[in-house]
């Protein structure tokens, strides 16, 4: 028991500046993701959180399609092969 208190053991007087900033910036992280859990995991928000549940997949889709429909107007997909004029699309 003796080896494990003197492993665990902080000697408070000897840490920087630096201890102490890591320290507290590991306590406020530790706080605020305690925090989100009880967010996200709570009951009453389930309705809200899935309703953006494809946000990632459809903004990219979206930014995707129309980068695309500008810089190569053939690859848009509002465009028809009639209005191309090749005959390989026809």
């Amino acid at each position: 028991m003796n080896s494990l208190k003197e492993y665990f053991h902080t000697d408070w007087a000897a840490m920087t500046l630096h201890d102490w900033l890591g320290m507290g910036i590991t306590i406020i992280v530790f706080f605020v993701m305690i925090g989100l859990y009880v967010y996200v995991f709570h009951p009453a928000n389930k309705e809200r959180l899935e309703s953006h549940r494809y946000i990632p997949l459809d903004d990219d889709d979206l930014e995707f399609q129309t980068g695309l429909a500008t810089r190569h107007p053939q690859h848009s997909p509002k465009h028809s092969p009639e209005k191309t004029g090749t005959e390989e699309q026809k």
